[in-house]
């Protein structure tokens, strides 16, 4: 992994592979400085963690800033500062088949797995102390939903904002 230095961050890209090798685009925020292993704040989107304009979907240094046309709107990367001045890790990343991930797109039908999944990649970093927490609101929220719903020993917590906790 190659990381950018940000505002007072460490940051970097990675396509994170799933259990039938697709690869999700995610980015990752690490404190400065401190200790070694952080705890996670983890977001799973299919809205694109990145403004939509982006010409630079997969570019954690570019891809989250606002257009200069509208700086109000777009990524919905900009919490990441707020989380890392916290002492946590700040994890975002694409669905399968959205923006900047690989796959199709089968509308909620991998958030489990695929939460799973990325829950264990991050468990298995050696920036991460394996305690995850989940955010989301709408279909963020619903991808939170089914990640917890596969009882993933690293997730500790989520906080799961305006959306359904069934899809059937």
């Amino acid at each position: 992994m190659e990381f950018v230095d940000l505002y007072g961050a460490r940051a970097f890209q990675a396509m994170v592979a799933m259990g039938d090798g697709t690869r999700l685009n995610t980015f990752v925020f690490l404190p400065q400085s401190g200790r070694t292993r952080w705890p996670a704040i983890l977001h799973r989107t299919p809205y694109g963690i990145t403004a939509s304009d982006a010409r630079h979907k997969t570019d954690c240094a570019r891809a989250w800033l606002p257009s200069a046309k509208e700086p109000f709107r777009g990524s919905i990367l900009r919490g990441w500062r707020n989380i890392v001045a916290h002492g946590y890790a700040a994890v975002y990343q694409d669905t399968r088949g959205r923006h900047g991930s690989e796959g199709e797109d089968r509308v909620y039908a991998d958030d489990a797995s695929d939460g799973h999944d990325t829950l264990e990649w991050i468990a298995a970093q050696p920036w991460t102390n394996q305690m995850v927490g989940m955010s989301g609101s709408s279909a963020g929220a619903t991808t939170a939903f089914a990640a917890a719903s596969t009882r993933h020993p690293s997730l500790r917590a989520f906080f799961a904002q305006a959306g359904a906790s069934s899809i059937l």
